[in-house]
C-alpha cells in the first residue's frame, strides 16, 4: 500500500519546527528563519511533502515553488548548500519522491531539484551542474 501523501506550510505549521528540532539531519536550511527569508526576498513558497496525518510529523521533505518567466520549479532549496529530506523509512522516500515526479509529469512543475548531501536519492537522477564545498577546520 502506497502512503498517502499531503503538503504543509511550514511557516503556518508548528509541527514542521518541532520535527526541525528532533530530527537528525535537519540543518539551518530547513529553519523557519531560513524558509522565511527565502519568502520575504524572492517569494519563493516554502511547502512540506509529507506521509505523515494528523498529529506530530514523522518525516517531511521541504521545497520552494519557484516560478520565474521561464518556467515553475520545485527546489530543496533555492540558494542552501543541501537539504536532506527528514525521512527515516526508505517506503515513504519512496512516496514523496513518487509524488513530487508526478508534479513534474503533470506539467504543473518543470523540474524537479533535491540537494541532499548523500549523491543517491530515491532513484532520482544526479545533476552535475552543482557540487557541495567542505572544509576541515579542524585545528592542526
Amino acid at each position: 500500500m502506497t502512503a498517502r501523501v499531503c503538503a504543509i506550510d511550514p511557516l503556518a505549521d508548528p509541527r514542521w519546527d518541532d520535527l526541525v528540532a528532533r530530527h537528525p539531519r535537519a540543518s539551518v536550511f530547513h529553519s523557519r528563519g531560513w524558509l522565511e527569508a527565502l519568502w520575504r526576498t524572492y517569494r519563493y513558497q516554502p511547502v512540506v511533502v509529507t506521509t505523515s496525518g494528523p498529529g506530530p510529523l514523522e518525516n517531511g521533505l521541504v521545497l520552494c515553488r519557484v516560478r520565474t518567466w521561464l518556467a515553475r520549479r520545485l527546489v530543496s532549496l533555492p540558494f542552501s548548500d543541501h537539504c536532506d529530506p527528514l525521512v527515516d523509512r526508505p517506503d515513504d522516500l519512496a512516496a514523496l519522491l513518487g509524488y513530487l515526479r508526478d508534479e513534474v509529469d503533470s506539467k504543473r512543475s518543470r523540474s524537479l531539484e533535491v540537494r541532499p548531501r548523500s549523491a543517491a536519492l530515491g532513484g532520482l537522477p544526479a545533476g552535475s551542474a552543482y557540487c557541495l564545498h567542505t572544509l576541515d577546520l579542524t585545528p592542526p
